[in-house]
């Protein structure tokens, strides 16, 4: 049903006709493209969404953290296939569709809704060590770890190009020719 939107030609068209679950929504409830719009801040230029299998993953994801204490509203697409139409279709009229699985830094330049006072962080010699031994541990699962300045409760988030989405429907169309997956970027 959402394949279509592939289609050049009627994109914009069939993506009116899409309805999502949001961050801002209660569960069960439906909002459009142009319902979003409506409700983004001032000079948002991107509609953020976020692919997992359910609400309740997507509303404790550590991927949505940041937007949460940016108060910035996030569609929820529930079915794998999504990721890759969304990827696809890269735009809603004048509007960038950006998951919010991506390393964003134009998100992390605006201003958190609240402080937390009860955050601790570690300095950079504490996180040095980690990020060595972190690299060591999990030498065949990562790349590289980075410094993150959008996680605020969550350790640790995977940042790559490839969506946990897509990574999902990559090991199931190489399953038997593929072993592992490609090695990740960590931010801490």
């Amino acid at each position: 049903r959402k394949i279509g939107m592939r289609s050049p030609s009627y994109k914009d068209l069939l993506g009116k006709l899409l309805r999502f679950e949001s961050s801002e929504l209660s569960q069960g409830k439906f909002t459009t493209f142009d319902d979003y719009i409506l409700r983004m801040k001032s000079g948002q230029k991107d509609i953020f969404y976020l692919c997992a299998p359910n609400r309740n993953l997507a509303i404790n994801s550590p991927y949505l953290e940041a937007y949460k204490q940016r108060d910035i509203e996030v569609l929820f697409l529930y079915q794998t296939l999504d990721d890759f139409v969304f990827s696809n279709f890269k735009t809603f009229e004048t509007f960038n569709l950006v998951s919010v699985e991506e390393k964003n830094p134009q998100i992390e330049k605006i201003e958190l809704k609240k402080s937390d006072s009860d955050t601790v962080s570690l300095n950079s010699s504490q996180i040095k060590t980690l990020s060595k031994w972190l690299l060591k541990t999990l030498s065949n699962a990562i790349q590289s770890v980075e410094i993150s300045s959008r996680l605020v409760h969550f350790p640790a988030v995977v940042s790559d190009h490839e969506s946990a989405a897509m990574r999902r429907i990559m090991k199931l169309v190489e399953e038997g020719q593929m072993k592992n997956l490609p090695k990740q970027k960590l931010e801490i």
